[in-house]
């Protein structure tokens, strides 16, 4: 026998496989996620609406809409810091930022995906103080998924874009 009969077999198999596995698993797959898929303009919409309400709430020093911002499960990633789980967890954090004085808070979502139950929009947000002073300034990752009916945060994180202090001497 000759080495290509030897490898026939082989790679008639082997085709075989690659050709299953492009057939009808992986088109339902994706019918699936079209299905599933969000209109883009619809989840910017829901969350412009709600990060005008999270920033006014910040402002206004409400901490019991800003709380319902998020889900009972949800993560913080602050900068400089450890992961916060949980929303009880997250109510300190939120504590301690409302006492930073902030004046002003804006939120620019520059994009959104997602489909179904999640949206994941990314941004960049400033922070604003007395005498129109900048507190922060920097970008975002949130990650929203609905409970009891509305969208709320579930994974939240942030940093600076402002130059690191230098140190003193």
């Amino acid at each position: 026998m000759t080495r290509i009969s030897l490898c026939f077999p082989v790679i008639v198999l082997f085709s075989l496989m690659i050709s299953g596995c492009n057939t009808n698993a992986s088109s339902s797959k994706a019918t699936d996620l079209r299905n599933d898929t969000l209109d883009v303009a619809a989840m910017k919409k829901i969350v412009e609406e709600r990060n005008l309400v999270y920033d006014k709430a910040f402002v206004d020093r409400d901490s019991i809409t800003v709380m319902d911002h998020f889900t009972e499960d949800a993560r913080a990633f602050p900068p400089n810091e450890g992961q916060v789980i949980g929303k009880s967890a997250i109510a300190p954090l939120i504590s301690q930022f409302l006492k930073f004085g902030i004046r002003k808070f804006t939120d620019e979502t520059t994009r959104v995906i997602g489909s179904g139950e999640y949206i994941i929009e990314e941004g960049n947000f400033f922070l604003g103080g007395e005498n129109g002073t900048t507190l922060d300034k920097g970008k975002y990752i949130c990650v929203w998924k609905k409970e009891d009916g509305k969208w709320r945060v579930c994974s939240n994180m942030w940093n600076t874009s402002l130059p690191i202090a230098s140190e003193k001497k």
